[in-house]
């Protein structure tokens, strides 16, 4: 329990470092301490103009994360640059730019109804550049090869037509939209015709069993708009996420980034990464007895439910950098399960690698595209031949991933801590509020014999309690802990208080609410 505590505080270390590099003003944040060959600038977008600060590591694109993943390069150096102030990048062997912010100030979200990622590839000259798979919410165009195949030659074409523009760009995403046309010419690479089936007996109320389908083609027009990485955060973050679809874990997708962007500036030399330890990899590097199974629990029925998934997102992603552990993302459905008995009939899913990053996939989990023809398949296929990754690395990872995809599958919260107790697995709990934090889920854990992280189910219960927590201190004197008094005062109470004083309306209403908050107030005196 401890080794997993520490590991993933390691995240919130070393974003308060950056943060505090941004408030003394400096330069740069030294990342890497080792000796290094190569030189990569981490250039931070600051925005001073965002109040939302507390969406600012909502993001798994987030810069500590993809510092994170540079560190795990060898023989290179991290610099953690902000944009304002980077005066001079030519002593850096590679560039990345990220940002925290949703869209630019002032800016409207070009329209979105897809994206798509594209890599540049500038070991071939044959083909410079690689479109992933395209990302969208409709199952009926993530299902469709016509849409899947279009988006990709188009993105691939717009990123070439635009190479003199974006030199320096080793990436690209593309916002993306379908227009209904009528041309009937078949040689525009950017239209493409979409199959639709209609069930002819959807309005009838005979008990026939029989139905029939009309199958009807419609023809749309793609458009694509490309995305400033300097100014969303989309960008970053739809590329990682297309990249773990394909299979491909962030710190692959970022080694190739760094790569290619070191071979089109002439810089060579750098040593191969070893791939990511996850998987079957860990298991030929430790022992199963040298192993240590966690389950990272989060989301709920609470109000912070969103905020309980990005951190289970973090936590996961952090212990699944370290060897010796082997980690699973589980998510709980969004029902009311706050009590112990209700929480273990709720709903948990078991999340693949590319379903724990994609926020789309925290409230409906879908399994992927497994077929012959599909769209991932044909993307590693293409990135063994001219992208900087490796068969062998590519297809352990694939192995990996589909592995995961296999096991995604959905199960009773009590039936999976069970199956922990069996694993002497631990539960590192990630769930904000509601049962992750009144003491349900802890009691639920004790009852079935399995390790988790966090305090007892009676301290839970206690500190979900503020005046309970404020009896509990005065009663049992901390060290360096005050407390003030706390007096509970039901609903019916300050209704009926509100009641004396002549109605809501005008000064009336303004005068019975100060006697009233006054009259609360004195009694902490």
């Amino acid at each position: 329990t401890m080794r997993a505590a520490a590991a993933a505080s390691s995240l919130s270390t070393s974003a308060h470092t950056a943060r505090l590099c941004r408030r003394q003003g400096r330069r740069s944040c030294r990342a890497y301490d080792a000796p290094p060959h190569r030189r990569v600038a981490l250039v931070v977008v600051d925005d001073d103009d965002d109040d939302d600060d507390d969406d600012d590591d909502a993001t798994f694109a987030h810069p500590e994360i993809v510092a994170a993943a540079i560190r795990t390069l060898p023989d290179v150096q991290c610099d953690v640059v902000l944009a304002s102030s980077s005066s001079s990048l030519s002593s850096y062997d590679a560039r990345i730019v990220v940002t925290t912010r949703q869209r630019a100030g002032g800016e409207q979200q070009p329209p979105l109804q897809f994206t798509v990622s594209v890599l540049a590839t500038s070991r071939s000259k044959k083909h410079p550049c690689v479109a992933l798979e395209p990302l969208t919410k409709s199952e009926t165009l993530a299902s469709s090869r016509a849409f899947n195949d279009g988006v990709r030659v188009c993105a691939e074409r717009a990123f070439l037509e635009e190479a003199d523009v974006y030199a320096d760009d080793d990436y690209a995403t593309y916002a993306g939209v379908l227009e209904p046309c009528r041309t009937t010419n078949d040689d525009d690479d950017d239209v493409i015709d979409l199959v639709h089936n209609i069930d002819d007996d959807a309005d009838d109320d005979d008990d026939d069993a029989t139905t029939t389908t009309t199958t009807t083609t419609d023809r749309h027009r793609i458009r694509l708009t490309r995305l400033d990485p300097r100014a969303t955060r989309l960008a970053l973050e739809r590329l990682l996420l297309s990249g773990a679809r394909c299979g491909l874990p962030i710190e692959l997708v970022i080694e190739h980034v760094v790569r290619n962007s070191m071979h089109r500036s002439g810089v060579s030399g750098m040593k191969k990464m070893s791939p990511p330890v996850t998987g079957a990899q860990a298991a030929a590097q430790a022992s199963e007895e040298d192993k240590m199974k966690v389950y990272v629990v989060f989301g709920g029925s609470s109000s912070q439910r969103r905020q309980s998934c990005r951190s289970g997102r973090h936590v996961y992603l952090t212990l699944k950098r370290i060897p010796t552990i082997d980690v699973v993302a589980v998510v709980l459905n969004n029902t009311n399960n706050n009590a112990s008995s209700q929480l273990a009939d709720a709903t948990a899913w078991r999340l693949s690698y590319a379903s724990a990053l994609d926020p789309d996939q925290w409230d409906a989990p879908r399994a992927p595209d497994a077929g012959r023809f599909a769209p991932s398949k044909r993307v590693r296929a293409d990135l063994e031949k001219y992208g900087w990754v490796k068969p062998s690395e590519l297809s352990s990872c694939q192995d990996t991933m589909m592995h995961h995809h296999n096991e995604q599958r959905s199960t009773r919260f009590g039936a999976l801590l069970a199956v922990a107790s069996r694993e002497g697995a631990i539960i590192f709990n990630a769930a904000h509020g509601g049962a992750g934090e009144d003491g349900a889920l802890q009691q639920l854990c004790v009852s079935s014999g399995v390790a988790y992280t966090g305090s007892s189910p009676l301290a839970s219960r206690v500190c979900m309690d503020k005046a309970a927590t404020a009896k509990a201190l005065v009663q049992r004197p901390v060290h360096g802990a005050t407390c003030l008094p706390k007096r509970v005062v039901p609903a019916s109470a300050l209704v009926s208080k509100a009641s004396d004083e002549r109605g809501w309306g005008g000064r009336e209403r303004v005068e019975g609410a100060k006697r009233l908050w006054l009259h609360i107030v004195s009694s902490f005196c």
